[in-house]
């Protein structure tokens, strides 16, 4: 997952779970630890350690936020340039709502969504 100097990408999971399991695996790539932190965003923190989480991600010392869809909706945060959805959205209107989050403003972004056979069903 190399990117562009100054990306910021979110990664998307259905789970709190699965996203301190994306957070440390991603915390284990040298390339990734090199280019910038690794942070999680889900239901389980508190607002105030969202907001802190936000900030740093908007500031750039956060440069790939795992997220559930806690961070799907009702967030302005400019610069998101690609998001990656490790689980698939539940329905349209939630991945409709996941990769909204780059591309605004018009602004260019990229979005990727992994399928495997227990969830490619979702995808049609």
């Amino acid at each position: 997952m190399k990117s562009k100097k100054n990306s910021k990408i979110m990664v998307f999971v259905n789970r709190k779970e699965n996203a301190d399991i994306v957070v440390k695996a991603l915390q284990q790539d040298a390339d990734i630890r090199k280019e910038g932190n690794v942070a999680t965003i889900h239901g389980d923190l508190s607002q105030d350690a969202r907001e802190s989480v936000l900030a740093k991600f908007r500031g750039g010392s956060v440069r790939t936020l795992v997220a559930t869809d806690i961070a799907a909706r009702g967030l302005d945060i400019r610069g998101v340039t690609h998001i990656v959805q490790y689980d698939m959205a539940r329905d349209v209107d939630n991945y409709v709502h996941r990769i909204g989050r780059t591309g605004r403003a018009g602004e260019s972004g990229s979005a990727v969504t992994f399928l495997n056979s227990s969830n490619k069903h979702l995808a049609s």
